[in-house]
């Protein structure tokens, strides 16, 4: 059971929302045999003196030839008695017979609908919850925490798809009217989709959870949904290690080791220094009997970096000298300039490379470009080039739409 909606239930109760009113009605009289012992009892009750007030209510039983009236208000505060006693079994069985006895109506009928919604939720009778809500719409009541209760009610019989399907109407309201969701409604919501098998929502809701609690856990899972979307290219992969190196999900030696193979596979050797530098600034790297094997990993990058740097500004001149250099060629000298933090080169060069027209996948250039944007500290530049990218199959929009996701948690950003 949900801590809020057990929470909200209970001050539905607390609120005295089924204080009896004991008036009689303007056609019906009550004898002071039965009239007195009631007015004794709502004392005790307003005292919350039980065991006097069940007296009080026997003395008023004792009473012969009672009316069906009577009877009625006999039974309305056994029921305040029983509800604010906690014997909340009782309540729901008094409270539902005073209902059907059709002698209540208006603002005191809709108050017991709505006790009978909150006690059978608080005993755990989710289906009772569901019809009494029913009825306590049809009797015009509007108290909102009602949904949530019946929200609740469905999620825990594991009817999913009801409780979907409510709890997405409750957000999209929240949406609509600039407010933002609960986040224990989104983490409803997308235990309902994983349970249904709905992908595709259940990345949006995720989405809406990063938007308003970007936690660590949430990433991951989006992430996670992101990298097993069928079709994604592993030419993505060091895209994803540097998302999730911002986010703070690369929290492992075996992680950054990964990801520096990665980067030196894609002849990428200063977001390989990167990564390497961060997982000595974690304190990751020199534990006993991994130190070896990260020496050689971080020499070889070491030494790739120094001969791609030392190269840079002779490849530079033969690119933009000769004229048979293809677009392939400038997107690659690009990405190595921005490895090396080198910015303004290397997003000119990854520009020109797209101008041309023919790089072969002319979107996961956009990617990069748009990444490095992010690494010089450029957000608008790099939200420009992200909304750019078209819906792909291959990750690439999937990927874009992470770093819009979390360009969107930053005021400002600063440059690696």
């Amino acid at each position: 059971m949900s801590t809020r909606a057990a929470l909200l239930a209970a001050s539905l109760l607390a609120a005295g929302l089924l204080a009896p009113a004991l008036a009689p009605a303007a056609s019906e009289a009550v004898r002071p045999a039965v009239g007195k012992p009631l007015e004794a009892a709502k004392a005790d009750l307003a005292r919350h003196d039980f065991a006097k007030a069940r007296d009080e209510v026997a003395r008023a039983e004792h009473a012969r030839d009672r009316s069906d009236y009577e009877n009625f208000l006999i039974d309305e505060m056994k029921g305040a008695i029983a509800q604010q006693s906690g014997d909340t079994d009782a309540a729901t069985a008094i409270y539902a017979k005073v209902i059907a006895s059709g002698r209540v109506s208006g603002a005191q009928l809709q108050s017991m609908l709505l006790a009978e919604v909150s006690l059978n939720y608080q005993v755990k009778n989710y289906a009772n919850v569901i019809t009494w809500s029913q009825k306590y719409y049809k009797a015009g009541g509007k108290n909102p925490v009602v949904r949530t209760l019946v929200i609740q009610a469905y999620y825990l019989q594991r009817d999913y798809a009801n409780a979907a399907q409510l709890q997405s109407q409750v957000i999209d309201e929240d949406l609509a009217a600039k407010k933002t969701p609960p986040e224990d409604q989104l983490q409803l919501l997308a235990a309902c989709q994983k349970a249904l098998k709905q992908s595709a929502d259940l990345t949006k809701t995720m989405e809406l959870l990063v938007t308003y609690y970007p936690k660590q856990s949430y990433w991951a899972d989006l992430v996670y949904a992101v990298q097993t979307t069928p079709g994604f290219s592993d030419r993505l992969d060091l895209g994803l290690d540097m998302f999730k190196l911002r986010v703070g999900l690369l929290t492992t030696e075996p992680q950054f080791m990964e990801a520096i193979q990665v980067a030196l596979g894609d002849n990428d050797s200063g977001t390989a220094l990167r990564f390497i530098a961060a997982a000595q600034a974690a304190n990751l790297f020199g534990k006993p009997g991994y130190a070896d094997r990260e020496n050689r990993l971080i020499a070889l990058a070491k030494t790739q970096a120094a001969q791609t740097q030392a190269s840079l500004a002779a490849n530079l001149k033969q690119l933009t000298s000769s004229p048979a250099t293809t677009s392939q060629q400038l997107y690659d000298l690009g990405r190595q300039y921005c490895g090396f933090k080198q910015f303004d080169q290397g997003t000119q060069l990854i520009q020109q490379a797209i101008a041309k027209g023919d790089l072969p996948r002319p979107d996961m250039a956009r990617l990069r470009l748009a990444e490095a944007y992010i690494n010089a500290g450029m957000k608008p530049q790099a939200t420009e080039t992200l909304n750019a990218i078209p819906e792909s199959t291959d990750g690439t929009s999937g990927l874009a739409k992470l770093w819009l996701l979390w360009l969107n948690t930053q005021k400002t950003l600063s440059p690696v």
